[in-house]
């Protein structure tokens, strides 16, 4: 068993992010998802991205990278 937390630093993250946009804004936030996804499929073992658009504009948006 590892008791050493820095022993870990190599495994697998997941980031889990909600995000509410102004609808007149939807449209720049999706294009900085793609900037993102960009950024850190540089690194190896990256899974990819994925986001959930709400079906209500007033709603927010889910993702995980």
């Amino acid at each position: 068993m590892k008791t050493d937390p820095s022993e870990e630093r190599n495994g697998p993250v997941s980031i889990v992010t909600t995000h509410y946009v102004k609808p007149e804004c939807m449209k720049e936030f999706e294009e900085e998802i793609g900037v993102v996804s960009r950024y850190f499929s540089c690194y190896p073992g990256y899974p990819g991205v994925n986001f959930f658009r709400p079906a209500d504009p007033s709603d927010r948006y889910s993702g995980w990278f």
